[in-house]
Formats: structure tokens, sequence, C-alpha cells
């Protein structure tokens, strides 16, 4: 009976320290030396390296088809009027909500309240306190975002975005902030990485597949 009990006790050790060893959850919270820790992967990824889930902005479920049609904040008629998140009465109904709410925030429903998407403020300090270096892993090519304060990294895969059901361009780097485009709410703010350049983005419709790196305080 003892030798049962010590093989079950040793099996659940094995088991515990296995799951506690691997570094693929978006869980875990890699510490930069910035104002919020990142994930260590995509939302609804495995691995860092992993793709994840495409999200319309402010939708807590994916889709196939990206398109304003099916959008959630949209009429869905012609021409498409927002109906939420909108400073501009030419563009729908006005609340002047211009960041996400709690319960629209995709981050904070799939993984809890300590996590939430990050605010276009946030990709700034990511791009201007890290270096950036092109890395592939497990064939998927990427950045590896080394942080010049305490030298953690986070790996960002590039995987483009959702236009519709096309991917129109693969090579890109696409993740949603929580912010909306105050100058024209049709679009939110996304960090954005191509062969050119990286920066935050104003120009992605809000109905568009992006995927979502999760942060945390």
């Amino acid at each position: 009976m003892k030798r049962i009990i010590c093989i079950v006790a040793f099996s659940l050790a094995l088991v515990s320290l296995c799951s506690c060893s691997k570094d693929d959850s978006p869980r875990k919270a890699v510490d930069l030396g910035l104002s919020v820790k990142w994930a260590s992967c995509n939302l609804g990824a495995k691995s860092p390296e992993d793709r994840g889930v495409y999200y319309a902005w402010g939708e807590t479920q994916t889709k196939e088809n990206f398109v304003y049609q099916n959008y959630k904040w949209n009429t869905g008629e012609t021409p498409n009027r927002l109906t939420k998140y909108n400073n501009n009465s030419q563009l729908g109904d006005v609340d002047n909500i211009m960041s996400l709410q709690k319960q629209d925030d995709v981050a904070r429903v799939k993984m809890g309240s300590k996590w939430r998407m990050p605010v276009e403020m946030e990709f700034y300090e990511l791009l201007e306190k890290c270096d950036w270096i092109p890395e592939e892993v497990n064939g998927i090519a990427g950045y590896r975002v080394k942080s010049r304060i305490n030298n953690n990294s986070i790996f960002i895969p590039a995987y483009g975005y959702k236009d519709g059901t096309e991917i129109p361009n693969p090579s890109d780097c696409a993740y949603w902030s929580s912010t909306v485009d105050s100058s024209f709410p049709a679009y939110a703010k996304a960090l954005y990485c191509y062969e050119y350049g990286k920066g935050v983005s104003s120009h992605l419709a809000r109905c568009f597949g992006l995927l979502v790196r999760p942060v945390r305080d």
C-alpha cells in the first residue's frame, strides 16, 4: 500500500514539475522592465511561435470572415454605421468611448481579470525601450523583442491580419491595442511591423481580424 501511495505521489509531483517548467503559456508574464508585463505568447496560442486566434476589435469570439457586415459593433446595413465606441456622428451612434470596456476586452474575458489588451502607449513603450531583432523560431518568422532595461525578451510572431477571409500580408505583425483611433473611430490602433518599419498604425479597420498579445499590471 505504501508503495502504491509513493508511486502516485511521485507521479503527481512529476506532472506538476513538467507543467511548471513549460514556457508555452500565455499566462506567463514576462517582466521587460516596462510599465506592464507582457504575456509570453499570443492569446489562444500554445507556444511563443504559435499564431493564436484572430479577433475583430472589441469582439470576444473569433470567426472565419472578418467584414463590417458581421462586425458586432456595426448595424450591418449599407452604409455601415457604428453602434459603439464612436465619437463621429457621421459614422454612427456617438458615445465618445475611446477605449475598450472590460466586458469587450477579449484578453480579460478569456484569461481573467489580471490580464487585458495593451493600450496604445504600452505599444510605444515596447517599441522605444526594446530592441527588435528579426528571428525565426521553429520555422516561424517574427521578432525577438529584447528589453534594453533588463535583457529579458519575448517573441512576437508574424502572421499578418485577416481582411474578410484573406490574409493580405502574412509576413507582417499586426496586434490590436484597446484604443480607438479618435480621428476616425472605424479604425483602432494596432502594433504593426513589416519589412520596412514598425510602429503603431491608425489604419486598420475594427472589423479586421488581428492577433492579441495580452499584458498585466
